[in-house]
């Protein structure tokens, strides 16, 4: 069993770091601002991916939960290190943040900016 979880974090830590090659090849060459932001946005999972597994993730393995990321998921997102749920969690926590943040943004861009 050992043995075939080494295998798959090993053909993991490849599919994302080849993942992460593709999209950083793309990124200095983009001349697009939104596409070149995605392009960031996208690597920074990637970076958290890789520490994740660097870290001691194993594939297929929620790191919030511990359940078992469904083969689906892994399928569109093989680099995730939650499970659905968790990863709605996530985003819901971050999605709070900016909505807490967003007054703030707001309040700096009408004193020092205008």
């Amino acid at each position: 069993m050992k043995t075939q979880e080494t295998t798959q974090n090993r053909l993991w830590i490849n599919d994302v770091q080849n993942r992460y090659r593709i999209l950083h090849q793309k990124y200095l060459h983009c001349t697009d601002r939104s596409e070149a932001s995605y392009l960031a946005a996208e690597m920074r999972l990637l970076e958290a991916a890789i520490l994740g597994i660097e870290q001691g993730a194993t594939y297929g393995i929620c790191i919030s939960c511990t359940d078992t990321i469904p083969a689906e998921r892994l399928a569109i997102l093989s680099w995730t290190l939650w499970c659905t749920s968790c990863a709605a969690e996530q985003s819901t926590k971050t999605r709070s943040l900016q909505e807490l943040l967003f007054p703030l943004k707001l309040a700096y861009i009408l004193v020092f900016v205008i």
